[in-house]
């Protein structure tokens, strides 16, 4: 045999007698057909291409051994074929095992043309001439028993069913709270309105006391307007915008007075003179100015608070619980003195 397989695998061919010389030829399985079918063997396992490769090669030595067998009378013994390669490919276990009939010369000249075969992979493959296992015999359908149809027992109506609970309902949560934005600015004008009047006419009347009142009232009666609407902190920015803007305003408007009336006198001290004037006059008006940007801001962007109401929109009716204590400016004008304080009920 000179064509060799690449291969490291573990071969062994097992032949096993199962009768004995004296024996009729007869009582062995007959078969039209042996084929030669090839495996893994001894827990190896054998690649498909590398069992097609010894099946093809083992064949036809396979066959030599059977007819040498059968000269010699042994035709109970089965022709098989084992072989074990290594790591390296080579072979390294060749057996060819007829208990009683190793020392033919078919089966020494089949053993030396099998030892030289190499395998790619090391494996254990066994092949084997003969028939295939017959077919194992289907079981029997087990009979059918057929049981006499028992009574059926009275039919009885079924108990009426309870009618099914309702679900309980979901706790629905509340809905969230509704607020409306409330303008009162109404109220720091007309503080407001009553501090300028103060101010103004004892301005014009040069009493002192009036003019102090007016002031202090345009100082303190808006912020307290704030303050029991709940807007503290815009209550403190409107003290801090009256006492910083009007003065910023009298600054701006005295310098721009004393600039303009300078310039427009003949000589040095009739330009002092009408810068002086201009000054005064400057200052008045830019403190007016400056006031009345005060008024505005309180009333056009500070005057608002947010008001709870019910239901979806801001039409709805509010109800708000009554307040447990009120605060309201008063104003006491007469000929001979002013007041300004705070009324309050709690």
């Amino acid at each position: 045999m000179t064509r060799a397989l690449r291969a490291a695998v573990f071969a062994a061919a097992t032949v096993s007698a199962v009768g004995a010389l004296s024996r009729d030829a007869s009582a062995a399985p007959a078969c039209a057909t042996p084929k030669t079918r090839c495996s893994g063997h001894s827990g190896y396992y054998a690649a498909t291409e590398d069992i097609d490769r010894l099946t093809a090669v083992a064949d036809p030595i396979l066959r030599d051994v059977r007819a040498c067998l059968d000269r010699v009378g042994a035709t109970e013994v089965a022709s098989v074929l084992l072989i074990r390669w290594d790591s390296e490919g080579k072979p390294v276990d060749v057996k060819i095992d007829v208990p009683g009939y190793e020392g033919l010369p078919c089966v020494q000249s089949a053993q030396s043309k099998i030892s030289t075969l190499e395998n790619p992979r090391e494996t254990s493959i066994r092949c084997e001439l003969g028939c295939p296992p017959p077919p194992a015999p289907k079981p029997s359908a087990p009979p059918v028993v057929v049981a006499p149809p028992a009574t059926a027992p009275a039919a009885t109506a079924p108990p009426p069913a309870k009618p099914a609970e309702p679900p309980p309902a979901a706790p629905t949560a509340p809905p969230p709270p509704q607020y409306e934005k409330v303008w009162y600015g109404y109220q720091t004008l007309i503080a407001d309105a009553v501090s300028f009047g103060l101010l103004v006419g004892g301005i014009a009347s040069r009493t002192s006391e009036v003019t102090t009142t007016g002031y202090l009232a345009f100082l303190l009666a808006t912020p307290t307007v704030h303050m029991v609407h709940g807007n503290v902190g815009p209550g403190f920015g409107s003290i801090g915008l009256r006492l910083l803007v009007p003065l910023i305003g009298m600054g701006v408007g005295a310098l721009t007075g004393l600039i303009v009336g300078s310039n427009q006198g003949n000589g040095s001290l009739d330009s002092f003179g009408r810068g002086a004037t201009g000054a005064a006059t400057g200052a008045v008006v830019g403190g007016l100015i400056g006031g009345g940007a005060c008024v505005a801001i309180d009333a056009g962007g500070l005057a608002y608070t947010k008001e709870r109401v019910d239901g979806g929109t801001a039409t709805q009716s509010r109800r708000r619980p009554p307040p447990w204590f009120t605060l309201a400016p008063s104003f006491d004008v007469r000929g001979d003195r002013a007041a300004l304080g705070i009324a309050g009920q709690f």
